[in-house]
């Protein structure tokens, strides 16, 4: 059992359920932190990773701080097993815009008009999630705060501005939805799609995150 609080142990055990049926394999790890060996040795609070079939979060921390993520990531495996429109742009024909925005900031030089595409691809990929996610938090009765949760969201998606402009990632430990003057920014509700970080968003993220 995960939690004294019923909902969150039906929430795992359904995620655990849905996963197995699409073969994907799901870990709630033991750990602070987990670290992705493919992309550098990054290390993230949890993820979803279609071609090795696994759905894994860090989980040693307190559960108003894996449980969001960890929504999070299940809402990544619905976007894969639907196949939606967000996903499919951003993984096709063997190319993961992920990858390539990474690989960019490291370093690697890309065509500006394909740059501005992945770009897109990502951020409108991780907002599709953020929306599914609430809808998620919403239908399972989960106790996460809404207005908390999307203000933390916005943050996160509209950080790839950021990523697009500056050319940066967050560094280990400096994730945008975890500082406070960055979260107070953002608004209560999920951001629309056309929606840009301000100029303030913007140097607020690079004085918290880089």
């Amino acid at each position: 059992m995960i939690s004294k609080n019923k909902k969150i142990n039906s929430f795992v055990e359904y995620t655990k359920s849905e996963t197995k049926k699409a073969n994907i394999k799901c870990v709630l790890a033991n750990v602070k932190y987990l670290v992705i060996k493919e992309e550098g040795y990054v290390r993230c609070n949890g993820y979803f990773d279609e071609k090795n079939m696994l759905l894994k979060c860090a989980i040693n921390k307190p559960i108003t701080e894996w449980l969001p993520i960890f929504v999070h990531e299940f809402s990544h495996f619905e976007q894969w097993r639907g196949q939606c429109e967000t996903w499919k742009k951003c993984f096709f024909a063997g190319e993961d815009k992920t990858s390539e925005i990474i690989e960019w900031v490291k370093g690697k030089e890309v065509k500006k008009g394909l740059l501005k595409k992945y770009y897109k691809a990502l951020k409108y990929l991780e907002l599709d999630c953020e929306k599914r996610t609430v809808k998620n938090i919403r239908k399972f009765e989960l106790p996460i705060d809404l207005d908390d949760y999307a203000r933390k969201a916005n943050a996160y998606v509209l950080f790839h501005d950021y990523i697009y402009f500056y050319r940066k990632w967050y560094k280990v430990g400096r994730v945008p939805y975890d500082n406070k003057n960055i979260i107070a920014t953002m608004p209560n509700k999920i951001v629309p799609k056309g929606r840009v970080a301000t100029k303030k968003q913007l140097e607020l993220y690079d004085k918290f995150c880089s």
